[in-house]
């Protein structure tokens, strides 16, 4: 099956690498802890609503699922401080504070570029997290659309609010391993955008569309979206403009 993906994801990467290169360090975009269960409803793509609503539920994450999560931490704008508190925060409900910096702080130090050789790591695309460790019954990390049983992502979207013909369309995209269309599709339905003319190649490439939306910013076709049942929020959120594409 990895075969098979092979030929189609390095397709996807390059029809997204024009775009979505390293991200500038320097936007100066910031969010809090305290922002991202709002956040995850609003803004996150579907794999990451997944780990994080996990993380809330169980107050812990295993290695890829922390690793993915916390690197799209990191390129939304969570600084390391904040990353430090709200996984401290949270695993801290199930265990003690030493055993928290013993087994978890280097970690997400090291995501950060401040331990170990300090590399400054990248947020994975979506081409990295379809074609690495894929999760079993334990974990949460993944691509919805490509790791998900069929028939629980189907009332996922269900749940979510999305009608019959939309899940439809999601699933085959889906069961055809378009994993970037699905994903897509899904952006779309959920802001209620006919054509978004880009295919979602980069979780923080969802993210930073999905913030343009909200604030009535991105343009379709010469045409600006605005939907009265996407509320406004305040926020200091600027554009990501770039992307690492693994």
């Amino acid at each position: 099956m990895q075969q098979r993906l092979v030929p189609l994801l390095r397709h996807i990467v390059g029809t997204g690498t024009s775009k979505h290169g390293n991200r500038d360090q320097s936007s100066g975009s910031s969010v809090a802890p305290e922002d991202l269960d709002t956040l995850a409803i609003e803004s996150f793509p579907l794999c990451m609503q997944e780990i994080h609503s996990h993380l809330r539920k169980e107050h812990h994450l295993r290695y890829n699922a922390r690793n993915q999560y916390g690197l799209f931490l990191k390129g939304i704008g969570l600084s390391l401080e904040g990353a430090l508190e709200f996984f401290r925060s949270e695993f801290t409900k199930r265990m003690d504070g030493d055993q928290f910096t013993k087994q978890y702080r280097y970690n997400i130090r090291h995501m950060y570029g401040m331990e170990g050789n300090r590399i400054d790591k990248k947020p994975l695309s979506c081409s990295s997290i379809i074609l690495g460790a894929a999760p079993n019954g334990i974990d949460c990390h993944g691509c919805p659309f490509r790791h998900m049983e069929s028939e629980l992502l189907t009332k996922k979207l269900n749940n979510i609010g999305l009608n019959e013909d939309q899940v439809a369309e999601i699933m085959y995209s889906s069961k055809c391993h378009r994993y970037d269309k699905a994903c897509t599709k899904y952006f779309e339905f959920v802001h209620k955008i006919p054509d978004l003319e880009e295919l979602i190649t980069h979780p923080n490439q969802y993210y930073s569309l999905s913030r343009k939306a909200r604030r009535g910013e991105l343009i379709i076709k010469n045409e600006e979206v605005v939907d009265e049942e996407i509320p406004e929020i305040n926020d200091n959120l600027e554009e990501m403009e770039m992307w690492e594409e693994e």
